[in-house]
């Protein structure tokens, strides 16, 4: 792993806070991407896996909005950070050995150990990438990274935190990632169809995800498959 590369880019970012507030976000959007697209080459995806979950989080952000979810705290301008702060979900995944993050077959539960570190330490470089950024930036790509593995029950990782005590928009990335993760290849198992995924991120809503988000996410299925469809 090149390490240099965040150096560079984080260098990158506390320049642009010199620059105008449209060009600041345009360049912010860049430089996250880039990041992004590296973390996942290394762990063998095909540049697809952020593309998908950023237009899912709009596509489900949105639809909570206009059903009144959370209203006042889904601002467009919220939800835009949302998107940008969403592509350093796995930032933490850098840390992780090659062995376990591409392993082909299921971890043993000392690797599993491992793997799940990845939230913590994502967390932690996310928040220290968005350094130079607002402290809105700083506190929801901590958020996202840390929290987007917990589970609705309480059973997720790496606090075991429930319901609403999970940060929204780590309740959002939550179901884009783990619907992105079931209909894209992975080297450990078959790809689902989509409506098939859909049908099991809305059965289980209220145990893994936030039942609300879970049912607007199934229901808006045409844009989901049309967007997907779009990205290929």
């Amino acid at each position: 792993m090149n390490f240099h590369f965040f150096t560079r880019n984080k260098n990158a970012l506390s320049a642009e806070v010199h620059q105008p507030a449209g060009e600041q976000i345009s360049l912010l959007r860049q430089i996250v991407a880039s990041m992004a697209e590296l973390i996942e080459t290394r762990s063998g995806g095909n540049g697809q896996h952020v593309k998908l979950t950023t237009g899912f989080i709009w596509i489900l952000a949105s639809a909570a909005r206009e059903n009144g979810y959370h209203k006042k705290e889904l601002t467009d301008e919220r939800i835009e950070q949302m998107v940008i702060c969403s592509t350093l979900h796995d930032v933490g995944k850098i840390m992780i050995p090659d062995r376990i993050l591409n392993k082909p077959g299921k971890l043993t539960d000392e690797e599993f150990e491992v793997m799940k570190s990845h939230a913590v330490l994502g967390g932690r470089l996310a928040r220290e990438i968005m350094a130079s950024q607002h402290p809105s930036y700083q506190k929801m790509a901590e958020e996202i990274a840390t929290y987007h593995h917990e589970k609705w029950n309480g059973t997720g990782y790496p606090t075991g935190a429930a319901g609403e005590d999970i940060p929204l928009c780590a309740r959002i990335m939550a179901i884009v990632d783990v619907f992105d993760a079931l209909v894209s290849p992975r080297v450990y198992k078959e790809v689902m169809d989509p409506e098939t995924a859909l049908a099991l991120i809305r059965s289980d809503g209220g145990t893994h995800f936030d039942p609300t988000l879970a049912e607007l996410f199934y229901h808006k299925k045409k844009d989901i498959l049309a967007m997907m469809q779009d990205v290929q």
